[in-house]
């Protein structure tokens, strides 16, 4: 498994998203790099930015010591747990902002997944926009992992990925098949429309399951769930399925736009207790 590559700056969100990297490092085996971008120092990674800037403060003669041992001291407790098996950890910490080391470290490790903390951002807009990470968020070559605060690693059951059936064909997917054999969880593609119309939806969903008979993992199921709004839809979908995971995309297309739209106008979403999958979409990288 590539490294895992996860962000803090000290806030009590940032170091429950560590831990949260840390567990799934162990269960997939992977290395885990731990970096601290210092231009982002004490401000939190998913905080709604100021001046509409990378949030950034230079390093003052002393505080570089202080980071690096804070950094140590939150690796050291990384590691101090007992583990049936260990792996590889690195520590980076780098005199950048956020958005530059963390597109650096990726490409350089060749990370397969970032992991970073979700504390501040009330809703989706400034998760994708308005934030510190937003850049990070939009221009990753990886998936990227969003940790609520508070949220505990637990082994994933059911992972839901709200999609888009007008844009085809599926994402590279490997990433989350991989996630998801793991744990033998069921991944349930969720479509959410705004109107009850019968008409079309049969076909609309033997086209949808005739895409996903190419992938390697057949744990999969297909709902389409009936709500005038978008995010509720998702939302009480994942609370009734108990999902331990929303899989997203992180590229905008008209449905994101319109979910990001409404996200922006709900002030519990279920990126407040869910962590959040965003997969890049490579079709429109390239």
């Amino acid at each position: 498994m590539e490294p895992i590559v996860c962000g803090t700056d000290f806030t009590e969100s940032s170091i429950n998203a560590a831990f949260y990297a840390n567990e799934l490092a162990h269960w997939l085996d992977a290395k885990l790099v731990l970096f601290h971008a210092t231009k982002s120092a004490g401000f939190p990674m998913l905080v709604p930015e100021q001046n509409g800037g990378d949030n950034g403060q230079e390093m003052s003669p002393g505080t570089e010591e202080i980071r690096m041992k804070l950094l140590d001291d939150l690796l050291h407790s990384l590691q101090n747990k007992d583990w049936a098996k260990s792996i590889p950890y690195e520590k980076r910490l780098q005199k950048a902002s956020l958005t530059d080391m963390a597109q650096a470290l990726v490409q350089e490790v060749r990370a397969g997944l970032l992991v970073l903390g979700n504390e501040g951002a009330q809703n989706l807009q400034e998760v994708l926009y308005y934030t510190t990470a937003a850049n990070v968020i939009r221009a990753s070559p990886c998936p990227i992992l969003i940790v609520p605060p508070k949220v505990t690693f637990q082994p994933l059951h059911k992972i839901v990925f709200a999609i888009d059936l007008g844009d085809k064909p599926l994402l590279d997917t490997e990433f989350l098949t991989t996630l998801a054999s793991l744990f033998k969880a069921e991944i349930i593609f969720l479509y959410v429309l705004p109107n009850l119309v019968e008409e079309g939806l049969e076909s609309l969903k033997s086209s949808f399951v005739a895409e996903t008979k190419s992938l390697l993992y057949k744990n999969v199921s297909f709902h389409i769930e009936f709500n005038p709004r978008i995010e509720e839809g998702i939302s009480q979908y994942c609370r009734r399925k108990r999902a331990n995971l929303l899989v997203m995309v992180s590229q905008l297309n008209d449905y994101t736009h319109h979910l990001i739209d409404e996200f922006y106008h709900q002030d519990q979403s279920f990126h407040t207790y869910l962590p959040i999958l965003l997969l890049p979409d490579h079709r429109k990288l390239d």
